[in-house]
């Protein structure tokens, strides 16, 4: 794929006045169209979130800046939260990624999306690509940021009145910019899977097994 973006600073919006500090309520018709997006439920084995999100970081009830409070809530993540590549099925939950204090940039996101939720803000999952430049000139050896470089990534949005979704990157906590490439986007991450397929085989036939290698490389292209 070539993908031709623009500079993009993640910073350079304007909210609706209602919405600048925390706590703040959507207006009824935004809440109506959020509602899959603000529900809690929806993240099983969430119920320590707030418990880990109070002690992780100050002014949870009440902040005056909504952007620097959803940083700091990304940037706790990041900092509780070691990353490690899981190339198995699913996503664990966020209880079982606090326990562990260990998780994939998927599990990241979806911590990071059950605090939005328990806050009462609207938040989605995001999959896709993340290039990340190199310092080098080589992305094997040295890289900018990018915890998880070499795979595919995850993020996450959270709805601010004014300026819509907004990216948040647990992972390597920083605000999504024109480096995060976006392919999918849902309420929950089952809705996103990379791959999905089925096969058929009948009864008595010799079971059927498969295998898949993936190489992904970002790189820029210069004019």
């Amino acid at each position: 794929m070539t993908i031709d973006v623009e500079q993009d600073n993640p910073f350079d919006f304007i909210l609706e006045p209602y919405a600048t500090s925390y706590p703040f309520r959507y207006l009824p018709h935004e809440a109506h169209a959020l509602a899959p997006y603000m529900d809690a439920s929806i993240i099983a084995h969430s119920h320590r979130v707030l418990d880990w999100l109070y002690s992780a970081i100050s002014d949870v009830n009440q902040h005056s800046d909504i952007v620097q409070f959803l940083a700091s809530i990304n940037q706790a993540v990041h900092r509780d939260i070691g990353y490690a590549r899981r190339d198995e099925e699913g996503v664990q939950s966020p209880n079982e990624t606090l326990e562990l204090r260990l998780g994939s940039c998927r599990d990241m996101a979806v911590l990071f999306i059950s605090a939005c939720r328990h806050l009462g803000m609207a938040a989605r999952f995001v999959s896709g690509y993340l290039f990340d430049p190199p310092i080098d000139g080589s992305h094997g050896s040295a890289h900018l940021y990018n915890r998880a470089v070499g795979s595919m990534h995850a993020w996450a949005e959270v709805f601010l009145p004014g300026a819509g979704w907004k990216g948040f990157d647990p992972t390597n906590g920083i605000l999504a910019n024109e480096y995060f490439l976006p392919s999918a986007v849902a309420h929950e991450p089952q809705s996103v899977n990379p791959i999905q397929g089925k096969f058929f085989s009948k009864p008595n036939d010799t079971p059927v097994t498969s295998t898949m290698e993936i190489d992904l490389t970002l790189e820029e292209l210069k004019e």
